[in-house]
């Protein structure tokens, strides 16, 4: 870093035993003129076609104090509405969360009647819990498509409790670290994981009750909100902002899931008082940098492992609604849809992830695909993709559409389920719109940045042969020690899945 050159230049070579603290990567370590001599910034490529409305979305945001706000505004309600009535996968997904919520087995042990109301839960109680606070989103989100006003009365209540609670906890934890009305500092004090993230509730909690309540709420409340997520969203600092181009925070799958919750929390109060722009610029160009080096725009592959990252697309999403559409315009995140998800996936419609915690036999994130059929929706690929997404076995149809992990914590939100949620636009019979989609696409991807082969004998046939082939080890957090690993799957069966731990 600077500061240990000029420790070197000052006091000598031999004086120095000890590093600084100043992050290396970090831009305010440099002036701008050395910035732009020894450190420009790499050419972070977009494309929009087909992308929905037809062209580069605009980069004017809703308007302030107007909810909802972050994924959709009011005049979308009535379309969210219908699509929940109307289309196969949206009413299935919207009648499991109402029984998740109607059933009292579900809820977790000390928030009973939680979302009944019968008391208000306490911050401690709902940061103890992983149940309790998504119980919470789904419930608002419930209370906005049925115009519930009681319901969302009665969840205006546990708000202001939350809300109330937050605003004592905040100012003593942002002061622990140095942080409470201060600037960066030379080693990043991680104030949004560490502090604002815990206490608004993995942050989405808050926001989204924020936003989704907003019209029922009364003043007082959307105050004390807007202040709780104010609070711990300016000044403050997540993984992957302020750095020059790297692929260290910029190929973490931490960076969409972390950063990523800053980026929905602070926007629920976008121009509001109290919003922080330059965090949320800061925060919009990280993602811009994430979906360049995190996602191939050579092949489309996720840096991390063979398709264990989530590229968070239900958070590309809101940054296109607010200003910043460089991120789901990459050329990269295209690709992950129609090359490598495409290639990736086995003739019976699974899909292989290749790291430590993968298999042969998985499927990717429903709120990746969602979103990305709702940003190119006539694009046949993804279409095929979203199918072979939701298709499990006759056993448990639509499976795919309840939420599984109920918890907050994670690269997406069930709610963006609710929110894109639509019904496959391809032919009904499998080969055929296998035909459809993939007639003029080769039947071998070879991934050159990734040392990676696949190919096969036939797109409409589920009994085709199908390799995979991989030349090198994978690195990053989740990493592929397969360097010469295979995997063969042929009939219906997979014959084959080698690791070879190099």
């Amino acid at each position: 870093s600077n500061e240990e050159v000029e420790s070197i230049r000052s006091m000598g070579i031999s004086s120095f035993r000890q590093r600084g603290l100043q992050n290396p990567l970090w831009l305010g370590g440099l002036s701008s003129t050395a910035i732009g001599t020894y450190f420009p910034e790499v050419t972070k490529a977009t494309k929009y076609d087909g992308f929905v409305g037809g062209s580069q979305p605009s980069k004017i945001s809703p308007a302030a104090y107007v909810h909802p706000r972050i994924f959709f505004g009011p005049e979308d309600l009535p379309g969210i509405r219908e699509n929940l009535r109307s289309s196969s996968n949206g009413q299935v997904a919207m009648e499991n969360v109402r029984s998740l919520l109607q059933d009292p087995m579900n809820h977790c042990a000390p928030c009973k009647g939680l979302v009944t109301g019968q008391r208000n839960v306490s911050l401690q109680e709902l940061q103890q819990d992983s149940q309790a606070p998504q119980l919470l989103i789904f419930e608002a989100f419930r209370c906005i498509i049925d115009a519930d006003r009681a319901g969302a009365l009665r969840l205006g209540r546990q708000l202001d409790s939350i809300a109330t609670e937050a605003l004592h906890e905040l100012p003593f934890l942002l002061g622990n670290l140095g942080m409470a009305k201060g600037s960066v500092a030379k080693m990043f004090n991680d104030t949004w994981k560490d502090v604002g993230q815990t206490v608004l509730l993995r942050g989405l909690t808050v926001a989204f009750m924020y936003d989704l309540l907003y019209p029922y709420l009364t003043e007082g409340t959307r105050s004390k909100a807007r202040q709780a997520i104010a609070m711990a969203t300016s000044r403050t600092w997540s993984t992957g902002m302020d750095s020059f181009d790297n692929y260290g925070g910029h190929t973490s799958n931490w960076f969409p899931w972390v950063t990523g919750d800053l980026a929905l929390t602070i926007l629920a109060i976008e121009n509001e008082d109290g919003f922080d722009r330059g965090v949320y610029e800061r925060v919009a160009r990280a993602f811009q940098q994430w979906t360049t080096f995190g996602v191939s725009e050579v092949s489309g592959a996720t840096f991390e492992g063979g398709g264990k990252n989530s590229i968070a697309g239900t958070k590309l999403m809101a940054l296109a609604r607010h200003g910043h559409p460089e991120p789901i315009g990459a050329i990269g995140i295209r690709k992950f849809a129609v090359n490598f998800l495409v290639h990736t996936m086995l003739p019976n419609g699974d899909f292989i992830k290749d790291d430590l915690w993968g298999g042969i036999e998985q499927k990717p994130l429903r709120e990746d695909i969602f979103s990305l059929k709702a940003a190119f929706p006539n694009d046949k690929k993804v279409d095929w993709v979203l199918r072979n997404t939701l298709e499990t076995s006759s056993l448990f149809p639509k499976r795919a559409l309840a939420p599984a992990r109920l918890r907050v914590y994670g690269y997406n939100n069930f709610l963006n389920v609710l929110i894109y949620a639509q019904d496959v636009d391809g032919p009904a019979d499998r080969s055929q719109h296998a035909v459809d989609a993939l007639h003029d696409e080769p039947l071998t991807y070879v991934a050159e940045d990734r040392g990676l082969l696949i190919t096969r004998s036939a797109w409409e046939d589920e009994d085709a042969a199908w390799l995979w082939f991989n030349v090198r080890s994978l690195q990053g957090g989740h990493a592929a020690p397969g360097r010469g690993g295979f995997a063969f799957y042929a009939l219906g069966e997979a014959w084959g899945y080698y690791h070879t731990g190099h």
